[in-house]
């Protein structure tokens, strides 16, 4: 990668204008200490009389600073401060702060360096492009971007353009821009011995006019680096992770998209229309490998000594009573009495309010919410199921123990109060209730002041990793403090079907990859270091997904369907069509998609369905975001056209674009497998760009094409052919022939060009 870079840079670039910048930096973990030095004019003095006199006077660090970046004359000091202790060094640090704000433009620089020596430790350099004219397409392509960015870092780093490797991880990732709000960011990695160190690295972004408007530049000498010989193969690595990695099955929650379309999921809050999926899921946040040893290591660094696969097992091997009963939904009065069977309430809190909720999100039935207090500041609060009598929730507001500020419970003991807490709630769920979680909470004098632990249900043995109990006990009484019981009823398919784990651990290889580099840890005890590791990445895929435990696939958490992964990279059928840009761009967004030998069939007719999912899809940059807010708000509304159903692949495309008024409503069926004619498309296009209104004078356009009788919608067509998006082919507009996909990909490309003209 970095003979890519020397190669960029020894051929001619294109050179971009010097902006100005803005200046981020690290923060120790402690406040630093700071040097007093003489005001400066326009300029804020952090002072501090605890440091020693550093080598490098201000004066020389200014000087040093502007030389190392070129400060516009526009830009204005703020700021010069001395850390006694530079971000993660061993050195104290200056730091110099310039600002930018006139004529709606702003921008900040900020450039540290070591008080000591003079070398430059960082650089932050922002600057908005609000005075820019910008356009779509842009005026450079991302591969020209690259280059002006390496030509940059060579300008501002000449001594230091070498000691770089360019981060190509995300090059295949990146979508082509939809309108002319573009920036390319690049990133470059220390290189060390062809491995990258990402702690020391350069980030630059430039904008599609081709102007770097971000530059981020961090360098800490002070690593050392260890060999990094007899180092495992990379495919060694992936055995061994193939060998012992942590997938489990689990039921996961996923909500139809409105209670007519069962097939179309995602997950969601609790509703009547959520369901259980059997899923593969890894376990822990667990993924990187000791590139010599190769074993796991935990976030910190250190080595996993105990098996990743530890199999979850409840409190208790069966039921400890029979589950509660009542007769008739429970009164107040009853329900205070649950609370108070658990739990003490002080003698002279007040019950201050009490309330009733038909239906509570929780449990999907009705629940009794109550809360005592007492002066000056106390509280408890409680929710009781109102027809099992089961406690949901309880909480008190008293989180330190008044008499004593000392921890007396270590976390051995209040877990033992924890799962006797819960077995005493629950007995009856205590056979589906397993211990998988602790964490501490909130300290005093550096030890726990609350122990946290979460118990997760298991269904026939397998974990419902959304459905768990909390418990949260004090260290200082051995109080619990809050209890939070979610458990929802559902129903659970049956796991007879389930794909073998091996199985599933290939299909979750087939999304991931291995990258080896140096990381910086924080190994327990011991000072910060590097170390070198192999960690698993997974590949960027356009939405979240998740594994079918049933059908090995993976699932789109938009909809619930297979989701094909590097659809877009295996298009078979682009190459030298006229077109190819186009298509291409539509099928990155999947407004288009491939079939199974990768062919976009470009010249086959576009269907109306097909046309209003392309226009609803690459409208909207954030597409799994914006899509899954479209099925949301369309899931219970009745569907608009008799053609087109909730279980219609076009339903939710086609009821946002009634929604956004760019589909008329006076039909009974909208015919979305029928081809688009040329005049439909242009109606469309007009719409979206909010001229409908203005369509409607046909007096104020010339029409001279020699089919202007079969025009009907004479507005929409001039508007189009007046703004270039669309044209005719021998003085005629054929208004009524049928539009392909390739025809229907160059005019939306079009209508891409000209959304600055679009009514707000």
């Amino acid at each position: 990668m970095k003979k890519a870079i020397t190669l960029l840079m020894s051929s001619a670039l294109i050179l971009p204008t010097i902006l100005t910048p803005t200046v981020a930096f690290g923060k120790s973990s402690s406040a630093p200490e700071t040097l007093p030095v003489d005001i400066v004019e326009n300029t804020k003095i952090t002072q501090n009389s605890l440091i020693k006199q550093p080598d490098i006077s201000k004066e020389q660090a200014i000087k040093l600073a502007k030389d190392a970046f070129p400060i516009p004359d526009n830009y204005k000091q703020t700021q010069v401060e001395l850390n006694s202790k530079y971000y993660q060094s061993s050195y104290p640090a200056w730091i110099i702060r310039w600002e930018l704000q006139e004529n709606e433009e702003y921008g900040s620089i900020g450039i540290s360096l070591n008080a000591e020596t003079g070398e430059i430790a960082s650089i932050y350099f922002n600057q908005s492009d609000n005075n820019e004219e910008k356009s779509f397409p842009p005026k450079v392509e991302r591969e020209e971007a690259k280059e002006i960015a390496i030509n940059y870092l060579e300008d501002i780093l000449p001594d230091k353009v070498d000691d770089f490797l360019y981060d190509d991880s995300n090059d295949n990732n990146v979508k082509p821009p939809l309108d002319d709000d573009i920036n390319y960011r690049f990133s470059f990695n220390q290189d060390v011995n062809g491995i990258p160190f990402k702690q020391n690295h350069v980030e630059i972004s430039v904008n599609g006019n081709g102007n770097v408007r971000n530059f981020e530049y961090s360098w800490i000498k002070d690593y050392t680096f260890p060999s990094d010989e007899n180092i495992l193969k990379a495919q060694e690595v992936l055995n061994k992770m193939k060998d012992s990695f942590p997938l489990e099955l689990q039921y996961k929650e996923v909500q139809s998209f409105g209670s007519k379309n069962k097939d179309l999921i995602v997950p969601e809050y609790f509703n009547e229309d959520t369901q259980m999926q059997l899923i593969y899921e890894q376990v822990s946040n667990i993924n990187s490998i000791n590139a010599k040893t190769g074993e796991w290591l935990d976030s910190q660094g250190n080595p996993i000594k105990d098996s990743l696969n530890i199999r979850k097992e409840p409190i208790s091997k069966k039921p400890l009573d029979s589950a509660p009963s009542h007769s008739k939904e429970l009164t107040a009065e009853e329900a205070e009495k649950i609370v108070k069977s658990y739990f003490s309430i002080p003698k002279d809190a007040e019950l201050a309010n009490v309330e009733y909720e038909e239906n509570d999100y929780r449990v999907q039935g009705a629940v009794w919410n109550l809360r005592w207090t007492k002066e000056p500041s106390q509280w408890v609060n409680a929710s009781v199921h109102a027809q099992t009598g089961e406690l949901i929730t309880y909480n008190q507001q008293n989180h330190y123990a008044k008499e004593s500020n000392t921890v007396k419970y270590s976390e051995e003991k209040a877990k033992k109060i924890a799962i006797d807490t819960v077995k005493e709630i629950l007995p009856h769920k205590a056979n589906q209730l397993s211990l998988v979680n602790t964490r501490t909470w909130e300290y005093i004098k550096n030890q726990p002041a609350q122990y946290y632990f979460t118990f997760e249900r298991l269904h026939n043995g397998i974990p419902v990793p959304s459905q768990r109990t909390t418990v949260t006990i004090s260290s200082q009484n051995g109080e619990v403090i809050d209890f939070d019981h979610n458990w929802g009823e559902r129903d659970f398919p049956s796991n007879d079907n389930v794909i073998p784990v091996d199985e599933a651990i290939q299909r979750y290889f087939d999304l991931h990859y291995v990258e080896l580099a140096f990381e910086l840890i924080h190994p327990t005890d011991e000072k910060p270091k590097v170390q070198l590791m192999y960690t698993l990445k997974r590949k960027q895929t356009d939405e979240p997904v998740y594994l079918d435990a049933t059908k090995n696939e993976w699932i789109s958490n938009k909809t619930g369907l297979p989701y094909e992964i590097d659809l877009d990279l295996n298009v078979t059928d682009l190459e030298g069509h006229w077109a190819d840009k186009e298509l291409r761009l539509m099928v990155e967004y999947r407004a288009l998609q491939p079939d199974k030998m990768g062919k976009i069939h470009p010249d086959k007719l576009i269907t109306r369905g097909e046309m209003i999912k392309m226009f609803m899809l690459t409208q909207r940059p954030y597409v799994y975001y914006q899509e899954k807010a479209m099925r949301l708000a369309v899931a219970e509304s009745e569907s608009t056209f008799n053609d087109v159903s909730s279980a219609s692949p076009y339903h939710v495309y086609i009821e946002e674009a009634v929604r956004e008024g760019l589909i008329d409503t006076d039909i009974k069926d909208f015919k979305p497998d029928e081809p688009v004619t040329r005049e439909e498309l242009a109606l469309l296009i007009t719409r979206a760009l909010g001229y409908n209104k203005l369509t409607e004078y046909e007096d104020l356009f010339n029409l001279n094409f020699e089919d202007n009788e079969n025009i009907s919608e004479k507005g929409a067509v001039a508007l189009v052919q007046h703004l270039g998006i669309m044209t005719g082919t021998d003085n005629k507009f054929s208004p009524q022939a049928n539009v392909s996909r390739a025809q229907a990909a160059k005019a939306y490309f079009e209508y891409l060009t000209k959304q600055g003209l679009k009514v707000r």
